[in-house]
């Protein structure tokens, strides 16, 4: 038993570290693109500029979920096991900033060049929408199973 714990930890601080240096990476890029963006040759095309800022507000959202799902990771190798009683709910926030990190940014640049231009172009549900709705819901489903698996291990644990 206590091997499978060591490994849990050990695999779980690997994945944190992995992710925290995805994230990283993700900033850097946020960085060099915010620094293009605002010091860059400036063009009237408001299409092309609102779409870099799309960008860069989606790319930001998705490095801060990264940087939480390896804060999940380093409390999952502290604790030793993936089934205790906060997990399922940061699990299932994680599914949530997920579908924000998304597609609430494609709704802002919507509704910026709707305002720009003065005519409504606005698409609620498009293909990266539905896509991210489905992976939310994937993790959002992963939660109820880890919330399960959490009521089953304390369950184990008070028969012993």
């Amino acid at each position: 038993m206590d091997e499978v714990r060591a490994r849990i930890e050990r695999t779980s601080t690997a994945i944190a570290v992995v992710l925290l240096c995805i994230a990283a990476i993700c900033i850097c890029a946020v960085l060099w693109g915010a620094w293009n963006w605002i010091g860059g040759k400036q063009t009237l095309d408001i299409h092309a500029q609102v779409n870099a800022g799309v960008w860069l507000l989606r790319y930001t959202l998705i490095s801060a979920l990264l940087v939480y799902a390896a804060l999940i990771f380093f409390r999952i190798g502290s604790e030793e096991t993936p089934f205790f009683k906060e997990l399922p709910r940061r699990i299932k926030i994680a599914a949530v900033l997920l579908f924000v990190a998304l597609t609430v940014p494609q709704w802002i640049g919507y509704a910026v060049i709707s305002g720009a231009t003065g005519t409504v172009s606005f698409v609620i549900f498009d293909e990266n929408s539905i896509v991210a709705l489905a992976l939310a819901f994937v993790v959002f489903c992963l939660g109820q199973i880890f919330e399960y698996g959490y009521l089953v291990q304390d369950e184990n644990y008070e028969i012993i």
